[in-house]
């Protein structure tokens, strides 16, 4: 998470700093190998596939979607 307004953190909050040159932020603080990347991909993927289901399983069940549960609860119906 990168915080980038005065966000109050709650006390005992574990934060790193990190200093980079010109200010450009890591992509991340591990090296990965070829193959770790593609299979972190591949889980991303999967991950990416099981959420389509789900989704896909939510409409043919008639619930609302995310988006509509949040847009209900901002006007106070019963997501």
């Amino acid at each position: 998470m990168v915080l980038d307004d005065a966000s109050a953190l709650s006390k005992g909050t574990r934060v790193e700093v990190w200093v980079t040159p010109n200010g450009e932020l890591p992509l991340s603080p591990f090296e990965f190998t070829p193959e770790e990347r593609e299979e972190f991909e591949m889980w991303d993927r999967a991950s990416a596939a099981a959420w389509a289901m789900i989704d896909e399983w939510e409409r043919e069940e008639g619930a609302p979607s995310f988006e509509e549960a949040f847009q209900r609860r901002d006007k106070g119906q019963t997501p």
